[in-house]
């Protein structure tokens, strides 16, 4: 984020894997539109992680989230969009109840080697299916989530290359 907020584009390129496909500009221009000190969280595993930013836009309250992957002892940002992943639950900005199932579809050019689904940081227990490189996971919380805002985060992840989403929705009061 201090690169992004320093509009420091060299040293965003070097927050890149190799192969990540969109322009350190665009990343500035999507991480600089938050305001305020929305929630930072890392989720890790051995050479991958996920990392996510909330917080509000001038369009409203919004998530962002980035999969890592640890490259010569440092973290790198995997955006070369070939792992891919479509919400299908719940939607983003929909108002739903207190136990909702969260849900996405996951397709990559090669075998799927890792997913997960989280709501407001608590990892979800996660069913699913499809084939090695086209599934669906989903899941919900074990307990009522309050009333507002929350934050859902899907990853999947290849060998080679990872993504992640971030999307809000409502539960209603």
């Amino acid at each position: 984020m201090r690169a992004a907020d320093e509009g420091d584009a060299a040293a965003m390129r070097r927050l890149l894997t190799a192969d990540s496909r969109l322009q350190p500009k665009h990343l500035e221009q999507d991480l600089r539109t938050f305001t305020g000190k929305g929630a930072r969280r890392l989720y890790l595993g051995d050479d991958w992680a996920v990392a996510t930013v909330a917080g509000a836009r001038p369009s409203g309250r919004t998530a962002y989230a980035a999969a890592l992957r640890l490259v010569d002892g440092r973290w790198r940002v995997d955006l070369s969009l070939k792992v891919r992943i479509r919400i299908l639950g719940p939607d983003p900005g929909s108002t739903v109840g207190p136990m909702p199932q969260v849900a996405a579809e996951i397709t990559a050019p090669d075998p799927l080697a890792e997913s997960g689904l989280w709501v407001d940081g608590i990892p979800l227990q996660v069913k699913g299916g499809g084939t090695p490189r086209h599934g669906t996971i989903y899941g919900a919380p074990t307990f009522d989530l309050m009333p507002g805002q929350h934050t859902a985060v899907a990853y999947a992840r290849t060998a080679q290359n990872g993504t992640a989403v971030a999307w809000m929705f409502k539960v209603r009061g």
